[in-house]
């Protein structure tokens, strides 16, 4: 039977992944939307999997936010972000199903700076995590 650090384990692999799949849209020529969406599923990966540790249920949702208050008690780092966690909640879902009036031009430049924003996340997280599931790239 998985146990809860089994699924974390999981969580942060699939987090992982879905960063790559930002930095291969990052180098491609476009378009950019699908690269803000899996920012915004790595940063709700890495909560889930924060929660997962900690033995807490968490709910079927994509509002990070939500998660990061579940979150805090076990990384207090996350209320310490120089940016809102909102920020990531539309592309959960919105920008798949409707427009969210990004050009080409300006939708890089926000998926850089998003990635920027998820690997902070990603940092502050893998840091409080057990070192058995961080990621091999995680220093």
């Amino acid at each position: 039977m998985k146990t809860n650090l089994d699924l974390a384990h999981l969580l942060i692999r699939k987090a992982e992944s879905d960063l790559a799949a930002v930095h291969r849209t990052i180098t491609s020529e476009g378009p950019y939307d699908t690269g803000l969406f899996h920012c915004q599923q790595a940063v709700e990966k890495y909560l889930k999997a924060l929660l997962a540790v900690h033995n807490i249920n968490y709910p079927k949702i994509h509002d990070v936010t939500v998660l990061a208050e579940l979150g805090e008690p076990f990384c207090p780092a996350l209320s310490s972000l120089s940016f809102s966690l909102a920020e990531f909640n539309p592309f959960a879902v919105t920008i798949r199903y409707d427009d969210l009036d990004l050009d080409h031009e300006h939708s890089l430049p926000l998926l850089q700076e998003m990635l920027e924003k998820a690997d902070q996340v990603r940092t502050i997280i893998l840091n409080v995590l057990p070192e058995e599931i961080r990621p091999l790239t995680y220093k």
